[in-house]
């Protein structure tokens, strides 16, 4: 069954020998109830409004007075007439089966918030503008509110067939598109891409870009929650164990970007550890290998010197650890080789204030236990990464710009 919720206008119910906008509606679709929502002024006419939706041939709908009334000190406020509007027609949404909106009868104000409601409040309606008989503004042509009504009737040039269908069904497709665009914006310059992206696969833009749009934010997407390296990464004439860091410190400027400690904390003590492996694999060959059984690195048993061993033992004694050749090299004997073989090296310097947080790290990795906002200086972190990536290889400066720069290129896809 279809309903028809309408305001009453002045236009209403006819005009210039015409019908007004809610008589047209219930001339055109026939819903067999209809629902008027008088204002403390139009309320004085429900019976005139009410014969002339009878007068229709053949048509006999159920007409309702919603019992709320619109003030008429109100009716020229457009939040009021939002709030209260919105009210009633969710209300309705409960218990009729089709409900349908007229959107030209009452005050600008009343218009606009039906307008609003129909494209922003995702109800499942259909809506409907009624154009003039002119085809243009009713500017200057009085209303009919005093005449008699049955003259009205006779003399409405809509109730003898054919008479011209002024209905224009508002779909909203431009407004949501461009409520969707904007939201899409949002997102992607707080570099919220899975949101982004949710949006994008549901949603069509009059913009031939959309499917690259689509599958850069897929892209990206993969990367994060799966490690894998960036298209413009893996163009590059490095080795893949480059790649791969590299890789990885965008992904941390992404997660510090979006604030995001724990999932940063985690990456960068990973991001360090690897640093330090590449770092020593380069410049001490037939130090350390990985054993692919495990996928882990370890020092190569017999290529080096007893005094080496004596320190890093001597430094897990002291922490109440053990140390072995057979165990996995972590962080701090990362740094402790390091030490051992360049004692003022600046990237020992960098490894250790990132080792700083493995404490931190460690509250997020291994349990639930709440940082402290004022331990973590995300930024700070973050040119630590840097400064351990460059000593590591030389990257081009632009690197260091890429999520800037990937940003424009979303945001130039919506244009």
């Amino acid at each position: 069954m279809q309903t028809l919720i309408s305001c009453v206008g002045d236009t209403d119910p006819i005009r210039n020998f015409h019908d007004g906008p809610l008589l047209h509606i219930a001339r055109v679709l026939k819903p067999e109830k209809i629902i008027l929502i008088h204002s403390e002024r139009s309320k004085k006419k429900h019976e005139y409004i009410s014969l002339a939706l009878q007068s229709i041939p053949n048509y006999s709908p159920t007409i309702v007075e919603e019992h709320t009334v619109l003030a008429n000190n109100e009716v020229f406020l457009f939040d009021r007439m939002y709030e209260v509007l919105s009210g009633i027609i969710k209300k309705y949404t409960q218990t009729e089966e089709t409900l349908l909106l007229n959107l030209t009868s009452a005050t600008p104000q009343i218009i606009s918030a039906m307008f609003s409601i129909n494209r922003i409040n995702d109800l499942k309606v259909r809506a409907f503008q009624v154009t003039t008989p002119v085809r243009d503004s009713n500017e200057g042509i009085l209303h009919d509110n005093q005449e008699d009504l049955q003259l009205l009737i006779d003399t409405n040039e809509d109730n003898t067939e054919p008479f011209m269908n002024r209905l224009v069904e508002d779909n909203g497709e431009k407004f949501n598109e461009s409520l969707m665009r904007r939201t899409v914006t949002d997102l992607i310059r707080n570099y919220e891409y899975s949101g982004a992206y949710d949006i994008c696969k549901r949603t069509t833009f009059s913009v031939e870009s959309q499917k690259k749009l689509n599958e850069r934010l897929k892209e990206i997407i993969h990367s994060i929650k799966y490690q894998k390296k960036l298209s413009d990464v893996e163009k590059l004439k490095y080795d893949q164990d480059i790649k791969t860091l590299l890789n990885a410190y965008l992904i941390i400027d992404l997660q510090v970007r979006r604030d995001l400690v724990a999932e940063s904390l985690i990456r960068m003590k990973n991001f360090a550890e690897f640093a330090a492996i590449l770092y020593l694999k380069e410049n001490y060959k037939n130090m350390i290998q990985l054993r692919s059984a495990r996928n882990t690195y370890h020092l190569m048993e017999g290529k080096h010197s007893d005094e080496l061993l004596a320190v890093l033992k001597a430094k897990a004694e002291a922490n109440r650890n053990t140390f072995s050749v057979n165990q996995p090299l972590n962080l701090p004997v990362l740094i402790e080789i390091l030490q051992y073989k360049e004692p003022d090296s600046p990237l020992e310097r960098y490894l250790q204030r990132i080792n700083a947080i493995n404490r931190l790290r460690n509250k997020v990795a291994h349990g639930f236990e709440e940082i402290d906002s004022k331990e973590v200086n995300l930024s700070e972190l973050l040119s630590t990464c840097r400064q351990i990536l460059e000593l590591v290889k030389t990257i081009d400066s632009k690197w260091y710009r890429y999520n800037d720069d990937l940003n424009i290129e979303l945001l130039d896809y919506l244009k």
